[in-house]
């Protein structure tokens, strides 16, 4: 069985025989309802031109992988997640495959085109599941280390709220400015900075872009922002976003991201060289009473 996306305005038609199409069990609520599925979508179709240099910034290396990969990986473990879709630039689409391949993400289903602005990618997306009644949940490919935490947050508040936003509070003063000078200082205590994932009901962001392609003079770089403008009785419920989760825009911004990255990979082994170098103690403890005590402390511990 192959695994196929459409070829129109938004879609291609390509046979992507490394895609799994085992299709992964809904979730359920304790009443044993079926719950909306949830599908990442992966914004990918930046140039990059801020960053310079001919290769997008999705393609960049960071730690062994490249940021594309580091940004599925983290929607491809989360339990919550049922499937995942890329929006990548028509021209680069074979190097999406490629990376595809070679990762065997078993969500991956589709690999949609996306256009000159942010806002085509995200209707692409939309319209390659506008009658799926699932929840999208949309993720620049350039902010590679979304936490599992978020991710899981996100999900836990599509179950009461129609949309979601990540943010993070304005710890800096913001100025509104008016031809070079100070026109306003807005208060930051009601000011947050959005990251993504920006998720929605598939229904309510169909409408609102549907709405919002009204408008002669539409222009938006945010979903949320969308959502907002053109379906206002729809609140938008915020999620706790943080710093990690930062956006690569900048050369300088690929070397910090470098750093934690290995910072977390270092964090990682020691928690693993922890837990089996306890283990490897208490394998010798167990012909005692205390020491199968320590064991079950130790597995206690570690839960």
């Amino acid at each position: 069985m192959q695994a196929t996306s459409t070829n129109n305005k938004y879609n291609f038609t390509t046979k992507l025989p490394y895609l799994c199409t085992k299709p992964i069990p809904p979730m359920k609520n304790e009443n044993q309802t079926i719950l909306p599925r949830n599908i990442a979508i992966i914004l990918a179709g930046g140039s990059g031109h801020r960053m310079g240099g001919d290769l997008p910034k999705q393609f960049l290396p960071l730690g062994g992988k490249t940021v594309l990969e580091r940004a599925v990986d983290a929607f491809e473990k989360n339990r919550n997640i049922h499937e995942i879709a890329i929006v990548c630039a028509p021209e680069w689409r074979e190097k999406v495959e490629a990376i595809a391949a070679q990762s065997h993400w078993h969500k991956l289903k589709k690999i949609l085109p996306g256009g000159k602005e942010r806002y085509h990618s995200s209707l692409s997306a939309i319209k390659a599941y506008q009658d799926s009644g699932a929840n999208l949940i949309f993720h620049d490919a350039a902010r590679p280390l979304v936490s599992q935490e978020i991710i899981n947050n996100v999900c836990t508040a599509l179950l009461q709220h129609q949309a979601v936003d990540v943010a993070l509070p304005c710890t800096d003063t913001i100025l509104q400015i008016k031809d070079g000078f100070i026109e306003s200082v807005p208060d930051r205590n009601r000011l947050m900075r959005s990251q993504t994932p920006q998720a929605f009901r598939v229904e309510v962001i169909a409408q609102a872009y549907k709405n919002a392609r009204k408008d002669k003079n539409f222009s938006t770089t945010d979903d949320c922002g969308v959502v907002r403008k053109y379906l206002p009785m729809i609140p938008i419920s915020i999620v706790q976003g943080d710093e990690y989760n930062m956006k690569l825009t900048h050369k300088q911004d690929l070397k910090i991201l470098q750093n934690i990255a290995k910072s977390q990979r270092k964090k990682k082994k020691t928690e693993i060289y922890s837990k089996t170098s306890f283990f490897r103690v208490n394998r010798k403890a167990l012909n005692n009473q205390f020491g199968r005590g320590l064991l079950a402390l130790n597995r206690f511990r570690f839960r």
